[in-house]
């Protein structure tokens, strides 16, 4: 909304019921008089050209233009306001948001170096447990090959033992005890004759 002052050289500004100069006149408007200027009800929310839509006791016309003159205007102060205060709260939440930042940014760096020290830490404890494990599987292994050795040569004596046992003589040792079994048979018959001389 808008303020304007009839300016007319001399005589009234006619208020018309539309903007056109054969309109039916609605009312007068003395000069020098403040009128209020609005945003006309018509389709296109605009008059034609040359012509503003006021208000004066009441009622609501055209007038031309060329009679009114802008005194002052409550649209443009009220934005500037505006715009003003956007600013003023953009900078402040900027401000805000950079503060906030730099006061996490130590708290995550602890945070990240607490970790990696007990990650270092549980991998050592790993490694030792690894270790022992290692050497007691060692020692096991030694003892159980230790053991299967004594075995596997005692397994291994006793089969050459049995093997030698079931040995058939050679043809040399049968036929030598062949000769003393037959020498032993002379033997006892020459015994014997002489025992049959004897009686």
């Amino acid at each position: 909304m808008a303020k304007y002052k009839v300016t007319t050289s001399s005589g009234n500004l006619n208020l018309r019921q539309y903007d056109t100069t054969t309109s039916k006149i609605i009312a007068s408007i003395p000069k020098g008089t403040i009128v209020d200027s609005y945003t006309p009800p018509t389709p296109n929310s605009k008059c034609a050209s040359g012509w503003l839509y006021i208000s004066y006791g009441g009622k609501y016309g055209y007038a031309s233009a060329d009679y009114l003159t802008l005194v002052s205007s409550s649209t443009t102060p009220t934005t500037t306001s505006t715009s003003a205060s956007a600013s003023s709260t953009s900078t402040k939440k900027t401000t805000t948001t950079t503060t906030t930042t730099k006061t996490t940014t130590p708290t995550t760096t602890s945070n990240s170096s607490a970790t990696k020290s007990n990650s270092n830490t549980n991998n050592n404890i790993k490694t030792q447990e690894e270790m022992a494990v290692s050497t007691t599987m060692s020692e096991a292994t030694k003892k159980k090959l230790k053991i299967a050795g004594i075995v596997a040569g005692v397994a291994v004596g006793g089969f050459l033992i049995y093997k030698a046992m079931k040995k058939k003589p050679s043809a040399q040792a049968t036929k030598s005890l062949n000769g003393v079994r037959k020498r032993k048979s002379a033997k006892r018959k020459r015994i014997s004759k002489k025992l049959l001389k004897l009686s």
